[in-house]
């Protein structure tokens, strides 16, 4: 019985960091962050030049364009990934460099049929 305990607890953690190692390798790599880029940002109608950094602790994009109303020359996003996983997730910075908005070009509400929900999250410093 102890055996048998102790072959399934071991099993268990063998896999679990395995998968915790495949994940930060993952994500450090240009590749995902490139994928994310394609299949979350510019899936939404967000378009940009470059976007550089990792998954794991932030990136950079440069030259956003939103529906040519919101234009950005860089945007860099710093956050620790520990954090993300809070019920309220934690993003340590968000810079802005060359922020340009063009309000009659933004899309009004009732054309913005997308049901994505975004969830709260908190940011600890915003330089615009």
């Amino acid at each position: 019985m102890i055996k048998g305990t102790y072959l399934f607890l071991r099993c268990m953690i063998i896999i679990i960091i395995t998968a915790a190692v495949i994940i930060v390798a993952l994500a450090t790599r240009p590749e995902t962050l490139q994928y994310v880029g394609v299949k979350l940002i510019k899936a939404n109608g967000v378009e940009y030049s470059k976007i550089e950094g990792s998954l794991l602790d932030g990136f950079t994009v440069h030259d956003v364009n939103y529906a040519d109303a919101v234009l950005i020359k860089t945007l860099k996003i710093n956050y620790n990934l520990a954090m993300l996983l809070n019920p309220t997730p934690i993003i340590k910075k968000i810079r802005v460099d060359g922020l340009t908005v063009i309000s009659k070009n933004l899309p009004s509400s009732e054309k913005n049929d997308n049901k994505l929900s975004i969830i709260p999250f908190s940011i600890s410093k915003l330089q615009l």
